[in-house]
């Protein structure tokens, strides 16, 4: 999982949920989620571990092991019939290889402890070097300013005139960027940079920093205040050791559209793929990577069309960067695709000491604000965790990654997480079961996040959760279409004329664009015209002569009324004439009402009369004409 931030500010773009079309009416997930099975996401994690077996122990962005791991899913989705992008980044990576090391030698030897708020901490993105040399102060203020932030101290390149090239420059918090001071160093001749805290109440620990950016090739480190004033004393020489890796590094997300979809809607699904370098990451986030690869499989092998967009996403770099894969996703995207768009991130659904978490989208428990939506999205996973009997909680922290990238660019984000390092409570394990005062995950960023690693329990109850998201919100494009056809005879004349009524309709849940109506009036029907009726917001022609067969467009709801007229021509036996519906965009589950059938038979003689096969019609004219004769002959 990627480090924690608390998010305040957001720009306006949102889905604006509150009164969502009538597709977005709760799915029925059952089918989608019985096709995902725990044995099949845990396919995936196992190939996710083999993966990393070959390669190093880990799949961190930017190395073999997420090469493959990317090819891994890729593959997987185009077997499926997916078009898959494989969408490159560039992003900055920093790793110290070793421990760092900062000593003064002189006047007094002094070892300073690393990563620790009484000695020294080393600044992300510093440069690698063994450095032995005079410290020299650069425009220090000791004892510090009654008020924070005013040391000044290498903000300026003019504060080093003088500076002697190779030496170590010793420089103070205050107000600009650590970044700034150390190239304002680096470009006088400083050897390594060391920076103290300013010395104001709060301000006196050593702290982590970065310099924002690869590029430094000096080391770096930051100091106590207290370190700091005894160095600026004069007359010091220490030692800054540093080994680390600092440099730009090439990845790549995995990206997936599923077919179909209106662009009104943008649902984007994603999760990290990425491991972290000390181990494989099965858990994190194998677990959230597997799960939605196995949703994005079943989805395509039971034939679902989305009616919104829908895409699959695998970001890599979430891990080694607070930007990552999504930054640049995002950076891609069109304002309109912003503005149409929603994002559910899948992070570590299989803890072993989870708990259900829920991103707080509604703010109600958090410190932070969402964008509108986010609270829609919250309620659709409570809702579903409701109707399993399934206890939630809220999660009141955001990722610096995927979703506080997109919730940053205005987009409203939702979030199912099983926990991290964080320590359960008494409270959630009386919940949720497992042990209070143990992480959720105990494995976390360490090398014993393996196959192993999960609790199978959980990894099933989000994995379906998950699933049920992603189609509530994604829609199911598919219509009931139906066709009836009468004329309210069964019984006519040669030479009679018949007015059909044909009624076309759609009973949703998806509209229906590419309503395709036919009727073709063959002999005996003859000099046919019809008309039509909207309603529902029906369209279509309104009226024409000789057959129909017209693409209309048909609303959930909606309805086309033909009245057809037609002659016939002389004959004998019967005449059955179909009317037929269709889409060759929207699925219709239940064709067997897609065609209307009227019957009607022929007469002989006039309408009401009983009729006679001609054989007893010739035979009752020669009776007639036997009593005739007898007849004349009588008179005559």
């Amino acid at each position: 999982m990627s480090p924690i931030r608390t998010l305040t500010v957001f720009l306006p773009l949102a889905w604006l949920l509150l009164a969502p079309p009538a597709s977005f009416a709760q799915s029925d997930s059952s089918e989608l989620r019985a096709a995902v099975t725990v044995t099949g996401v845990r396919a995936h994690q196992a190939a996710l571990q083999a993966i990393a077996d070959g390669n190093g122990g880990t799949r961190l962005a930017g190395t073999p092991g997420y090469t493959a791991s990317a090819t891994y899913v890729a593959d997987q989705l185009s077997t499926a019939g997916y078009s898959v992008v494989l969408e490159p980044f560039s992003f900055e990576y920093f790793e110290e290889l070793v421990p760092a090391e900062f000593s003064q030698l002189a006047p007094v030897a002094a070892s300073y402890p690393y990563s620790d708020p009484t000695g020294f901490y080393t600044f992300t993105y510093s440069g690698s070097g063994d450095v032995t040399a005079a410290v020299e102060a650069v425009d220090v203020q000791v004892p510090p300013g009654a008020v924070a932030n005013s040391s000044t101290s290498g903000c300026e390149a003019s504060d080093f005139a003088g500076f002697t090239a190779g030496s170590i420059a010793l420089l103070q918090r205050g107000s600009c960027t650590f970044a700034l001071k150390v190239q304002n160093a680096e470009a006088a001749g400083a050897s390594a940079v060391i920076i103290f805290n300013e010395g104001q109440p709060g301000r006196e620990e050593a702290i982590g920093g970065t310099l924002g950016e690869v590029g430094t090739s000096i080391p770096a480190v930051s100091t106590s205040y207290a370190i700091g004033a005894d160095l600026a004393a004069g007359g010091a020489f220490a030692r800054v050791f540093v080994d680390a890796i600092s440099e730009v590094r090439s990845s790549s997300n995995v990206i997936a559209d599923a077919p179909g979809g209106s662009d009104t809607r943008l649902v984007i699904a994603g999760t990290h793929l990425d491991s972290p370098a000390s181990g494989p990451g099965i858990q994190d986030n194998g677990s959230g990577s597997a799960a939605l690869l196995e949703i994005a499989l079943q989805f395509a092998g039971l034939g679902i069309v989305p009616e919104n967009r829908l895409r699959f996403v695998w970001w890599g770099g979430e891990e080694v960067s607070s930007d990552g894969g999504s930054a640049t996703h995002i950076s891609g995207l069109t304002p309109a695709e912003l503005a149409a768009a929603l994002y559910l991130d899948f992070d570590m659904l299989g803890s072993p000491n989870f708990v259900r978490f829920v991103l707080d989208g509604d703010g109600s428990s958090a410190s932070f604000t969402l964008p509108p939506g986010s609270a829609e999205i919250e309620q659709v996973f409570f809702d579903y965790f409701a109707s399993q009997s399934l206890p939630a909680s809220e999660l009141i922290q955001i990722a610096t990654g995927a979703s506080g990238n997109f919730a940053a660019s205005g987009v409203p984000v939702g979030m199912l997480f099983a926990g991290a390092d964080g320590i359960k409570t008494a409270a959630e394990a009386a919940t949720y079961g497992g042990i209070a005062g143990v992480p959720y995950d105990p494995c976390h960023n360490l090398a014993c996040d393996t196959f192993d690693n999960v609790s199978l329990q959980v990894l099933d109850e989000l994995s379906d959760a998950a699933a049920h998201a992603i189609l509530h919100f994604a829609g199911v494009l598919e219509a009931d279409l139906s066709i009836s056809k009468t004329d309210g005879e069964t019984a006519i004349l040669p030479g009679d004329s018949l007015t059909y009524t044909i009624v076309a309709s759609n009973a949703g849940p998806s509209a229906v664009p590419d309503a395709l109506v036919t009727d073709s009036f063959q002999l005996p029907l003859t000099d046919c015209s019809w008309t039509a009726v909207a309603s529902g917001g029906a369209s279509g022609a309104m009226s024409g002569i000789g057959d129909i067969n017209e693409v209309i467009s048909l609303p959930a709801g909606a309805s086309m009324t033909y009245t057809a007229s037609c002659g016939t021509l002389g004959t004998v036996g019967a005449i059955t004439n179909t009317a037929t519906i269709a889409s060759a965009t929207v699925p219709d589950p239940d064709a067997g009402n897609n065609s209307g059938v009227d019957d009607d038979t022929f007469l002989n003689g006039i309408r009401g009369v009983p009729t006679l096969d001609s054989w007893a019609l010739w035979l009752l004219l020669g009776l007639m004409a036997m009593i005739g004769l007898v007849r004349m002959r009588s008179a005559g």
